[in-house]
């Protein structure tokens, strides 16, 4: 018990070094735990955080905008309310229990086999331990190589030494079939938008001369989610190099729409470089050097 109440000290100190030096994790923590606040139950939504954070604070000093709140718990908590909360927790006694069966497994069971089990059972809560710490400072589960590596620490802990025959009937296994296709489906279209999104960047550089493909690329990446403010400004520049300004103000416009603040501090030259630099981190640097779209189009 001592040793667990060390722990969670430890965790704590290290959290709030880390959160009030200066990185801005300060600023990020108490800006998720309003959100949890003001929507408790439910949460603001999946991939909602980055834009309440830009919504409720403008651009943080670091000019690099945060998708994430730097600490899984808090995360889940404004994305997803109470609810999310009560899913990981439920989760995370699963997994224990499932780590906790298998120690007990390995150990009424003494074979050689079952001790190297159990090294290897060892081997996997630890990596499992420093995956789920570093996860209370930074949420890099969203990559897929850090997810892919999570699972498989996942499975070394939890799968079951010595696992028993199921009988599954009909009606499940089409529910889990059904439900395995549908997260491959959609994990394969965002995944699918994305990889547009960075071709028609590339096309910018690559191939200049080809705008109506570009434009083309873009129109389904905003079609998808016309939620994101760099989709609309990237399919707007496209518009005005290819000499359509009416359709450029237009999308220039829906952008406004999002980025309500924008306009009103765009000659503020510490605002304009801090939008420039945001844009350079998300790999779209002819928006950033282009001066002459940043002149002409203005909000409504």
């Amino acid at each position: 018990m001592g040793l667990g109440v060390g722990l969670i000290a430890a965790v704590l100190i290290i959290t709030l070094g880390r959160g009030w030096s200066g990185s801005g994790r300060d600023t990020i923590y108490l800006n998720a735990l309003e959100m949890l606040r003001d929507k408790p139950i439910t949460g603001y939504g999946l991939y909602t955080f980055g834009q309440q954070l830009l919504d409720r604070i403008g651009l943080l000093p670091t000019a690099v905008p945060h998708a994430h709140a730097h600490n899984i718990i808090l995360h889940v908590g404004a994305e997803l309310g109470l609810i999310g909360l009560g899913a990981l927790a439920f989760t995370v006694f699963l997994i224990l229990r499932g780590i906790r069966q298998n120690w007990r497994d390995s150990a009424q069971n003494e074979t050689p086999d079952t001790r190297q089990e159990r090294l290897l059972l060892i081997a996997g809560v630890t990596a499992m331990i420093g995956f789920g710490v570093h996860h209370l400072f930074d949420v890099t589960a969203t990559q897929p190589g850090v997810a892919a590596s999570g699972m498989i620490t996942l499975v070394v802990a939890t799968a079951a030494i010595f696992p028993q025959p199921v009988k599954m009937p009909i009606p499940r296994i089409a529910l889990a079939t059904l439900l395995i296709v549908a997260v491959v489906f959609f994990g394969w279209w965002d995944n699918h938008v994305f990889t547009l999104y960075r071709s028609a960047i590339n096309d910018f550089f690559n191939n200049p001369g080809d705008l109506t493909g570009v434009e083309a690329k873009l129109r389904i990446v905003t079609n998808d989610d016309p939620r994101i403010p760099l989709y609309l400004l990237s399919r707007s520049l496209a518009f005005h190099r290819m000499g359509q300004s009416g359709a450029a103000q237009a999308l220039f416009n829906d952008f406004c729409k999002l980025e309500p603040e924008f306009d009103a501090n765009r000659y503020d030259p510490q605002f304009v470089i801090t939008q420039m630099s945001i844009l350079q981190y998300m790999r779209f640097s002819p928006l950033a050097q282009d001066r002459e779209y940043w002149i002409i189009y203005k909000c409504p």
